[in-house]
Parts: structure tokens; C-alpha cells; sequence
């Protein structure tokens, strides 16, 4: 999917001048910190890049904790439905074998990822990427009120501002 913004939600994510710069220890902990946060297997921050979803940042239990630079093709993504919603809005996926969007993605058949949680990272009315939550078990609506994705849009907020910081290296 692709947002009708795509060519200037394109240029937001090129002015970011991310791809081979280290990401800011800030963000490396505000990801390192999210799956303890949320009782989920990983986390990550994700760049929507063209074609590609790029890891800049992954931890928990079944990721390569700190920096990583890993590529995942849009059309099999998870986080390239975040950035359709407008205004950008977080993506919860309970069971993702039960999403027709998403039941068919080679990491829902490997049993990889059942549960996500994506919020936008929004710059300059842009989403460039998402920051997210991935688990090997289905979960319940329940167990997912609007606080709980409040806290998770914050926590993009808040990468979001790090990412913009004059002088800061780009995640």
C-alpha cells in the first residue's frame, strides 16, 4: 500500500539522510526499552524507504539487540500500513493470521509475528517510519486499551523530536 502523499512523504524520509548514520543513543534506549515496557518479544524502528522498510533499531528477545540495518521489501511489511491513515494513526493487529492484510506475509506463516503494534513517526506532517511492537502470540483487545497506544504514539513522538535534533545523528 501506498499513501497518496508518497512522493513528499518520500522527501521527509530523504531529508533525514539516515541510511548508513548511526542511530542516537536515545533512540537506541527508547527502543531497547519498549519490549520490557509491553510485555511483547521485540521492538523496532522502522524507516519506509522507497520500496524497502529499513531496521534501524531492534531489541527483545527475538531481535539483534542495538543498530541494526536490515531491509524488508514495503509489499511484505507490517509497518507499511501505518503510513495510510490520514491523519497517521497506530496499526493493532491481534491475531495477524486472522488479518487478510497480513496472514499471508512469509513472518506470519513462520509463526515470526502474530501480534503487532505500530505507531507513525511523524515529521514535518509526515510519516516516515514506525515504531513497533512484534510478538509470537495472539493477544486481546483487551489486553490493548487507548492508554496503552497512547503510550506507544508517545514514545514515536518522542522519536520523532529525537530524529529532528540539529546535530543529532539521523536514525
Amino acid at each position: 500500500p501506498v499513501p497518496l502523499n508518497e512522493p513528499e512523504r518520500q522527501s521527509a524520509v530523504e531529508a533525514l539522510s539516515f541510511p548508513d548514520g548511526d542511530p542516537s543513543p536515545a533512540v537506541v534506549h527508547l527502543v531497547s526499552a519498549l519490549p520490557e515496557v509491553f510485555g511483547v518479544a521485540s521492538a523496532a524502528l522502522n524507516l519506509v524507504c522507497g520500496d524497502d522498510v529499513i531496521t534501524r533499531v531492534q531489541a527483545g528477545a527475538v531481535a539483534a539487540e542495538g543498530t541494526v540495518l536490515s531491509k524488508c521489501p514495503r509489499a511484505q511489511s507490517f509497518c507499511a500500513y501505518v503510513l495510510l491513515p490520514d491523519p497517521p494513526a497506530p496499526v493493532l493487529v491481534l491475531d495477524a493470521r486472522e488479518d487478510r492484510r497480513f496472514r499471508d506475509l512469509p513472518q506470519v506463516h513462520s509463526g515470526q509475528v502474530l501480534f503487532y503494534l505500530g505507531a507513525p513517526i511523524v515529521i514535518k506532517g509526515f510519516c516516515v517510519g514506525t515504531l513497533c511492537l512484534q510478538d509470537l502470540s495472539c493477544r486481546e483487545l483487551e489486553d490493548w486499551p487507548t492508554a496503552r497506544l497512547a503510550l506507544l504514539t508517545s514514545f514515536a513522538t518522542t522519536a520523532a523530536r529525537v530524529l529532528q535534533t540539529p546535530g543529532a545523528s539521523p536514525g
